[in-house]
């Protein structure tokens, strides 16, 4: 158990393809979009800018550490989303 109490699920930062901030119905909402579990929506009345904030700095560091891969991993997904996108009519 953590300070924060139990988790539902836990979720690696290298598993995020997509990071927003989003109005959704009067609220910001943080959005994690990944393959595995679809978009994750975190919402909470105080403090969302500070979990946005700090989410995009450990994104940014992740990326500086281990850049080379995973620039590769998103510049693959985009390349299969943009060929997908082509078959259809």
């Amino acid at each position: 158990m953590t300070e924060m109490g139990g988790f539902i699920f836990k979720l690696k930062l290298t598993d995020v393809d997509q990071l927003e901030l989003l109005d959704k119905r009067g609220y910001l909402t943080v959005c994690l979009s990944t393959a595995k579990e679809g978009k994750i929506y975190l919402r909470r009345p105080e403090g969302i800018r500070e979990w946005f904030a700090a989410i995009q700095v450990s994104e940014r560091e992740m990326l500086r550490r281990h850049g080379v891969v995973y620039i590769k991993k998103i510049a693959f997904l985009v390349a299969v989303a943009v060929d997908s996108s082509y078959g259809c009519s």
